[in-house]
């Protein structure tokens, strides 16, 4: 997943997690740089529907991942 944030985060605690429909977190990565591309892994996770967010401090991004095998 590529990202950009506005460099006011720098010193943000920013971080990747992966939940659920159930909402239970599936895979959780912290993230040192403002913008970068980041690798999920999806290799241990079964089809369905997962909600991907994107954490910096008190703000949330989120979008919904589908993975078919």
């Amino acid at each position: 997943m590529e990202y950009t944030l506005d460099k006011s985060f720098e010193k943000a605690s920013k971080s990747l997690e992966v939940y659920n429909l159930l909402g239970v977190l599936m895979s959780s990565t912290t993230l040192k740089e403002v913008a970068g591309n980041k690798e999920i892994y999806i290799d241990g996770l079964p089809t369905g529907t997962y909600v991907v967010i994107l954490k910096a401090n008190d703000r949330k991004l989120q979008r919904a991942l589908l993975i078919k095998k």
